[in-house]
């Protein structure tokens, strides 16, 4: 049997062999960097064993998509952290965002910054132990047994919305012996290569983003391969702080907030009312020169159109 790489090229492997295996076999360092792997183009762990002829390539840090992988195998991570310290939090959802991820709690704990040190050394010590992602496929209703006997009741709730989509199996992932979460992965070989992690936030969530459901607790974090990243990551944010438009409005008498005001709302005072006028005249003069008309429009509407725009639900 052959694996066909992206160049054209084509390796040899046995039956029962793993992606991991082929990957080994194309370099070394390759192999060693790997989160990942496409197999017939489908995103897939990098232990899957290969039965049969296919297109391959391997998935690293570099790649978006591997980048996805990390930040969810860390969410896991982080969830287990969570667990072992504060027994009868109930899990929900841990996706990857733009930068990062998040990990929606349930939990009689109320999360603050001074419970962070303490998640991120248990997360530490999980990445010391360096324990496996092992992923299984089970029945929707076998899913539902194993949650339900955890007390897991978000997950049942998920299972059950998944039979209605006329869904028979579903993916778990273990990480140790006491930690078991619900995800169609992949995820990275073991925790080992979460080198990194710091948590940067907390906030409240919704369940489903519905505000009849109950209000949860999210935890943002950030993980990497390398401190080195963690490091460059951390000093880019500090420099955009400096320059956030709301300290900087404040500082140099642009504008102030009220709370009788809108969010986005800002009252503008003096030097904001300079940089406002002249805004408006510089659009005005290219909307000239581009044969534009100038229209004015009310500022005021009925609540229709945030219905419409689905604005309302945030404001009333």
């Amino acid at each position: 049997m052959k694996a066909t790489l992206p160049d054209g090229k084509s390796l040899e492997f046995s039956k029962g062999e793993t992606a991991l295996d082929v990957a080994k076999r194309i370099g070394e360092r390759l192999a060693g960097a790997a989160v990942a792997c496409r197999i017939n183009g489908e995103l897939k762990d990098i232990d899957t064993p290969l039965a049969a002829d296919c297109k391959f390539s391997v998935v690293t840090w570099k790649d978006a998509e591997g980048k996805e992988v990390f930040w969810h195998s860390a969410s896991h991570v982080m969830a287990k952290a969570v667990k072992r310290l504060y027994p009868g939090t109930k899990l929900t959802i841990g996706p990857p965002v733009e930068e990062g991820f998040y990990y929606d709690f349930d939990s009689e704990h109320n999360f603050t910054p001074e419970d962070f040190a303490k998640i991120e050394a248990e997360f530490a010590k999980i990445v010391k132990d360096d324990e496996k992602f092992e992923r299984s496929e089970l029945g929707t209703k076998e899913a539902k047994e194993l949650f339900g006997k955890i007390h897991e009741n978000y997950k049942v709730e998920m299972i059950t919305e998944l039979e209605g989509m006329g869904e028979h199996k579903v993916s778990i992932y273990r990480t140790g012996a006491d930690f078991v979460d619900m995800c169609r992965g992949p995820h990275l070989p073991s925790t080992g290569k979460l080198k990194a992690f710091k948590i940067m936030k907390n906030a409240g969530a919704y369940w489903h983003g519905d505000i009849n459901n109950k209000m949860l607790q999210r935890l943002y974090a950030l993980a990497y391969p390398e401190k080195k990243m963690m490091d460059e990551r951390m000093k880019f944010l500090e420099e955009a702080e400096k320059r956030d438009h709301r300290k900087l409005g404040r500082e140099l008498g642009i504008f102030m907030t009220h709370e009788w005001a809108l969010p986005g709302s800002p009252f503008f005072l003096n030097n904001g009312a300079v940089i406002y006028h002249e805004l408006q005249k510089f659009m005005r003069e290219e909307y000239l020169k581009r044969g534009y008309q100038e229209v004015i429009t009310p500022q005021m509407f009925k609540k229709k159109l945030c219905e419409t725009s689905c604005h309302w639900e945030h404001y009333r």
